[in-house]
């Protein structure tokens, strides 16, 4: 994934959920073509990225507005 231990929790927030997107993506032809372990994996890879999201979703800021609004 690439985290770091010095990274700012939005960076490393970043890298988790670009991993876990891959990791969907590389699932996906499978998936299409009917894969039921290949969908799982797809599954899985999406639930992470929901997980780690609501983890991080405090430090990130949206435009214009205070961290976490």
């Amino acid at each position: 994934m690439g985290v770091r231990a010095d990274d700012p929790m939005a960076e490393a927030g970043r890298k988790i959920l670009h991993y876990h997107w891959e990791q969907a993506l590389a699932h996906e032809a499978g998936t299409i073509a009917r894969g039921s372990e290949e969908l799982h994996d797809m599954r899985v890879a999406t639930r992470r990225q929901r997980a780690a999201l609501r983890i991080v979703m405090p430090h990130f800021r949206r435009e214009g507005g205070p961290a976490g609004a």
